[in-house]
C-alpha cells in the first residue's frame, strides 16, 4: 500500500507541478498494470507497476521527435507466483519517437534490467534478468502529456510480459 500512496502521490505532485523544465529535457511517470509469463510465474492475475523517467529530445526529422530515456520501474503490488509473492524492480534505457500535435502517435525500444524479489523463498532463488522492451501508445497535449501505452516484454528463454500504463509527462 505504502508503493501505491507513493506512486499516487508522485503523479499528483508531477500533473500540477510547473513546466519549467529547461531546453528539451523531460521528466515523466506512468502507472500501469503488468502480467508476466516469466521462469514459472505465469502471474495469470498481474500486478500494478510504476515507471519514473527522465528523458532528452535530442532531434526534430520533420514532423518527429526522437528522444532518448532512463526508466526506473517497481511493482507497486505483489504478484502471485505459486504459493509466494514477489516484487519487480527494474532500470531501462530506451529510445522513442513521438509525432507531433495536440493528439500523437509514440513508437518506443529500449531494454531493461530486472529484479525479481520472491517473498517467502530464499534469495538464491530471486531472478535477476534483461528484457528487450518494445511499446506504443498514444498521447494528448504539447506541454502537460498525457500518455496512454502497451509495453511488450521479452525476457531470455522466450518468457514475456505486458503492460497497459497512463503516464504524464512534462
Amino acid at each position: 500500500m505504502k508503493k501505491l500512496t507513493a506512486a499516487i502521490s508522485l503523479l499528483l505532485l508531477l500533473s500540477s507541478a510547473s513546466v519549467a523544465i529547461a531546453g528539451d529535457l523531460r521528466l515523466g511517470a506512468k502507472v500501469g498494470y503488468l502480467e508476466l509469463d516469466y521462469q514459472n510465474l505465469d502471474d495469470e492475475k498481474g500486478f500494478l507497476s510504476t515507471n519514473v523517467h527522465i528523458g532528452y529530445e535530442f532531434m526534430q526529422l520533420g514532423s518527429l521527435t526522437l528522444a532518448a530515456q532512463v526508466d526506473f520501474a517497481s511493482s507497486l503490488t505483489d504478484g502471485k507466483a505459486v504459493n509466494d509473492d514477489f516484487s519487480y524492480e527494474g532500470i531501462g534505457a530506451s529510445v522513442s519517437v513521438r509525432t507531433q500535435g495536440n493528439v500523437y502517435f509514440i513508437g518506443q525500444i529500449g531494454g531493461l534490467s530486472v529484479k525479481t524479489d520472491f517473498e517467502d523463498r530464499p534469495s538464491t532463488d530471486d531472478i535477476n534478468d534483461t528484457a528487450s522492451v518494445i511499446s506504443a501508445g498514444i498521447g494528448f497535449g504539447k506541454e502537460t502529456r498525457r500518455e496512454i501505452t502497451l509495453d511488450a516484454f521479452s525476457y531470455s528463454d522466450d518468457h514475456s510480459g505486458l503492460m497497459v500504463s497512463f503516464g504524464l509527462n512534462f
